[in-house]
């Protein structure tokens, strides 16, 4: 037994583990999931939520209106359905205001959802992330990130490791497939110290984690065109709106409109792997011996991430699940790798991180 450590986190030093981080993931740290982008009952989680910390009724009123705001657009999409990834595939075809519209209405509400949760649930992920990593690459742990997810919860998480303990992050980006936001916009931001590297290059570094994300992430913007990304180190919302960014910043490759790289999920291996990041993915997952999934549950629907998985995963990986509905995912992933030892935790993503980089005498 290493000393100080927890029992979860014994069972994952000196191998080769892949995190792969789904919606459950953020959804600890107060974030919807893609279910309920459009479904009021999760606003009335967030006014119980406000209501049991005791505000000044100035203090609630302000949080009350972007609750309100947020109502009043999924009331305009009500008349088209709650699936909010079928409705981004549509939209993606045959209507592109309503496209743009339902991406500002997605950003708009993690933002706010951030906004709300950051003072309460958020640092603990800050917080134990660094520790939890560290603790890992102490132990000998050769350390990769894969996420689904378009929010930057993980990066702020990540700044703190790079601060604290050294630790260097990479998005793995292919080169020339995409360019650094300051030289679109030819200024330089000097209080920005962005939490990952770009290029694939620094994957080669020691001690530069790779953390792939699979289907964009709200500081890309991504050329309507010819595809090219444009990469920001912080949170392109902070900049300017998401509807501004296709009106005033454009391409450098082809002088065409940039937009937030919220993809339909059925695209976002055809558009995103042209920088490499499905290919970096399975690389990472064939190079590994444990697999945790954090919050995702592999949907039969997303043939492309089900491709990955059942490709890139071997016999000898050992998979773990962390999820609170653990024991009935267990069933859903023994059916998908019959022949791999599954372990379930159950438990948030959230737990897990605390339990994790708790010391034990």
């Amino acid at each position: 037994m290493l000393y100080g450590l927890s029992p979860l986190l014994e069972g994952i030093v000196s191998r080769r583990v892949v995190f792969v981080l789904g919606a459950g993931a953020s959804k600890d740290c107060g974030l919807p999931l893609y279910r309920e982008l459009l479904d009021p009952s999760y606003l009335n989680e967030i006014r119980a939520y406000l209501d049991g910390l005791g505000l000044t009724t100035e203090r609630r009123d302000s949080f009350e209106v972007l609750i309100e705001s947020a109502e009043s657009r999924m009331q305009a999409f009500s008349d088209y359905g709650t699936d909010v990834e079928q409705l981004l595939e549509r939209f993606s075809l045959s209507d592109h205001c309503l496209y743009d519209q339902l991406i500002d209405h997605y950003y708009t509400l993690l933002r706010a959802a951030d906004t709300i949760y950051h003072c309460h649930r958020l640092p603990y992920t800050i917080e134990r992330l660094p520790q939890f990593l560290y603790a890992l690459q102490c132990g000998g742990s050769a350390l990769s990130f894969i996420s689904f997810n378009h929010d930057l919860i993980f990066e702020y998480g990540m700044q703190d490791a790079k601060e604290l303990r050294g630790l260097h992050f990479s998005y793995g980006l292919k080169r020339g497939a995409f360019t650094p936001l300051e030289q679109v916009i030819h200024k330089t931001y000097r209080n920005v110290s962005p939490p990952c590297e770009y290029d694939e290059t620094a994957l080669l570094r020691p001690k530069t984690i790779p953390f792939i994300k699979l289907h964009g992430s709200f500081n890309w913007a991504i050329c309507g065109a010819c595809e090219h990304l444009v990469v920001f180190g912080d949170d392109l919302g902070t900049r300017v709106a998401p509807t501004f960014v296709n009106e005033v910043w454009k391409c450098p490759k082809c002088n065409s409109g940039l937009r937030l790289s919220v993809i339909p999920p059925k695209k976002t291996k055809t558009i995103l792997d042209v920088a490499g990041v499905w290919t970096t993915a399975r690389r990472i997952l064939r190079e590994s011996d444990t697999v945790v999934f954090a919050g995702y549950s592999l949907p039969y629907y997303d043939g492309d991430a089900l491709d990955l998985f059942t490709d890139a995963i071997t016999r000898r990986t050992r998979l773990e699940i962390v999820n609170p509905r653990a024991s009935e995912m267990f069933t859903h992933f023994s059916l998908i790798f019959p022949e791999n030892e599954i372990i379930p935790i159950p438990m948030g993503f959230l737990d897990y991180l605390i339990e994790c980089s708790t010391l034990r005498k």
